[in-house]
C-alpha cells in the first residue's frame, strides 16, 4: 500500500484496494495445483509454489512503476502462496487422517504466526529501504525457502 500511495501512482485506500482482485484471480489456479498435488505429489506443487512467490518478487522489483507489472506480481504470488498453502495442507493432513482437525489448528496458527511475522518484516524494511528493499528481502526470504525445499528432500 506504502508504495502505490507515492508517486508515481499517488492512489487512495480505495484504488489500492481494489487491487485485491487481482489477488483473487489467483485462486482460479487452485484446481490445477489441488490437481498436481494429487496426482503427483504435494511436494511438487510446493516447488512450483515457491518458484511462483520468487518470480513475483522479480516482477515487483522490475515494475516498480508499472501498475500493470505489479497487478501480474498480485496474481504470480497469491498463485505462488495458493499453491505451497494447499500443497502444505495436503501433506500434512496425510500424516495422521485421523487427527485431520486438529492437524489443520497447529496449520493454521503456524500460518498466521509466519503471515504476521512476514508483515512485521516487510514494515521494518519498507522503513529502512521502502520498495527496493521489501523487494530484495521477499527474494532473499523466498530463496532461502527453497534452498531449505531442495536440501531436505528425501528419497523414498
Amino acid at each position: 500500500m506504502f508504495h502505490l500511495a507515492k508517486a508515481p501512482f499517488n492512489y487512495g485506500s480505495d484504488v489500492i484496494g481494489m487491487l485485491g482482485l487481482a489477488a483473487a484471480a489467483g485462486a482460479l489456479g487452485a484446481p490445477l495445483i489441488g490437481r498436481i498435488a494429487d496426482k503427483k505429489n504435494p511436494r511438487i506443487a510446493i516447488g512450483y509454489g515457491l518458484l511462483l512467490v520468487l518470480l513475483s518478487f522479480a516482477i515487483f522489483w522490475l515494475s516498480h512503476a508499472s501498475i500493470v507489472g505489479i497487478v501480474v506480481g498480485i496474481v504470480v504470488l497469491d498463485l505462488g502462496i495458493r499453491g505451497v498453502h494447499v500443497s502444505n495442507q495436503t501433506r500434512i493432513y496425510a500424516i495422521l487422517p485421523e487427527a485431520r482437525n486438529r492437524m489443520n489448528t497447529v496449520f493454521m496458527t503456524v500460518s498466521f504466526i509466519g503471515t504476521a511475522a512476514g508483515s512485521g518484516i516487510g514494515l521494518i524494511v519498507w522503513k529502512a529501504g521502502e520498495w527496493t528493499a521489501v523487494c530484495l528481502t521477499g527474494l532473499l526470504l523466498v530463496s532461502l525457502a527453497i534452498a531449505i525445499y531442495a536440501f531436505t528432500y528425501r528419497k523414498k
